[in-house]
């Protein structure tokens, strides 16, 4: 085997029940593995969550990601990873309920704050 022509590793990625196949050579940045996933999976790399021997792989930044091999984190032929995080669709979803949701206690809180109406009886 030479550098040049370094031969790949698979990795099986695990997310919500699916398995996704990878094949990137150990000298690959970490961070390939990250944009290859958001492909795949539509979570951006800046939301996944890797975890790989009960531990999660954590970056400060992406640099660190772009800095850091494969090889250097410990990945062999075969590796299990489980990826966790949430896509963009799903986000918009959550931020359109929760100003829904906002917009229906401000409604309230103004309609507490009003005097109450007396209703005359005949």
């Amino acid at each position: 085997m030479t550098d040049q022509h370094p031969v790949p590793i698979t990795l099986t990625v695990s997310f919500r029940g699916a398995l996704h196949n990878i094949n990137l050579p150990l000298s690959s940045p970490v961070y390939t593995l990250h944009t290859q996933l958001e492909e795949l999976t539509d979570v951006p790399h800046t939301l996944q969550k890797l975890l790989y021997r009960g531990k999660k792989l954590f970056w400060k930044s992406d640099e660190d990601a772009r800095s850091t091999t494969l090889e250097k984190v410990g990945m062999r032929d075969g590796t299990k990873i489980q990826l966790l995080g949430s896509t963009l669709t799903e986000l918009e979803g959550l931020k359109k309920e929760e100003s829904e949701h906002l917009r229906k206690e401000r409604i309230m809180r103004e309609r507490a704050l009003k005097a109450p109406v007396k209703v005359s009886t005949l």
